[in-house]
């Protein structure tokens, strides 16, 4: 269940779905959120909710130092505009 979407809480959340290997095939960060059990009463903070998973996605890559979002959600990696890293290279 996640918490919050808080950043921290939200990578709390993405490693303890690897850990446990479930929720991995996810298509996108909707989906997982949704999954997740995260509720929300309105569309606008649902969207805001979905981006602060990729935000959190992109800050984890960058802490790990690879694709770590791609390697253990391998569908999102699919999406037209998935960006692994907060910064371009």
């Amino acid at each position: 269940m996640l918490k919050s979407t808080k950043h921290v809480d939200i990578i709390e959340a993405l490693e303890w779905c690897v850990d446990r290997q479930v929720g991995l095939l996810c298509k996108t960060p909707r989906e997982w959120i949704e999954w997740m059990g995260y509720k929300t009463h309105s569309s606008n903070l649902h969207n805001l909710a979905v981006l602060n998973v990729a935000q959190a996605g992109k800050k984890l890559n960058d802490i790990k130092g690879y694709d770590w979002i791609g390697d253990n959600f391998p569908y999102w990696s699919r999406q037209k505009k998935y960006k692994p890293f907060t910064t371009t290279i």
